[in-house]
């Protein structure tokens, strides 16, 4: 199933039944609206005998240069009270109190990590290494948690987003780990490991946990590269 607005792969929701994700739009959409869409864009689509006969027909005609610039400025208008709105609404909530609010509901800390550059299958890339991190998330709230390594944590190294491992369930399984996905009720704990394919050059790795996808809210922990 595609999006209707840019064609990129969805992905089905895992905490809502019916409703898709696209990683490209970065937006949540339902069943029945996707196929609303999809059904209003094969309508509107002529047909390529149609569109030979409409061409044929007439010209197009130019679009009118006094509409481009009233369209544009009800954009502008536009955008510029939704920011403002958008402003005052988020001044509402300080970024610390949602810091704090996220660490009350949920801990995450590092239990121990390896460097694995070799007799591992698959191998990494050239010049670049698998770091294996053992990670334990306990969900203080009253609400339930899903914990997925791939949906809910990013690595940055230099202010740098490292990209998703692809095979990092395979690395993790070919050693006996068990990747990190689940779903805590209030109070349960979970164990689990993360996989980064890094550079030799990496000196220390952020990893960034949000609870929420697409949230600016996360918990951060570092990593730095023991040199031996």
């Amino acid at each position: 199933m595609k999006c209707p607005k840019c064609g990129s792969p969805l992905r089905a929701s895992k905490q809502k039944k019916d409703y898709f994700l696209c990683d490209t739009c970065r937006t949540r959409m339902s069943l029945e609206y996707i196929n609303k869409m999809s059904a209003s864009s094969s309508e509107t689509v002529p047909k390529p005998c149609e569109q030979n006969t409409n061409n044929q027909k007439q010209k197009k005609k130019p679009f009118p240069t006094f509409l481009i610039i009233f369209l544009l400025l009800i954009g502008g208008t536009f955008l510029f009270l939704y920011f403002g709105l958008y402003e005052k609404i988020m001044a509402t909530i300080s970024p610390s109190e949602q810091s704090q609010a996220l660490i009350e509901s949920v801990a995450f800390r590092i239990l121990d990590y390896e460097i694995i550059s070799e007799n591992v299958s698959p191998e990494p890339s050239y010049e670049h290494e698998y770091l294996l991190v053992n990670v334990e998330i306990s969900n203080n709230s009253s609400e339930n948690l899903s914990v997925n390594s791939m949906h809910n944590f990013e690595g940055y190294v230099d202010n740098l987003k490292v990209p998703y491992c692809a095979d990092s369930e395979d690395v993790l399984r070919n050693f006996g780990y068990t990747p990190l996905s689940s779903k805590l009720a209030s109070d349960e704990s979970v164990t689990g490991y993360l996989c980064f394919e890094l550079p030799y050059s990496w000196e220390a790795l952020e990893i960034h946990y949000s609870p929420i996808i697409w949230s600016s809210t996360n918990l951060t922990l570092q990593i730095k590269k023991k040199v031996s």
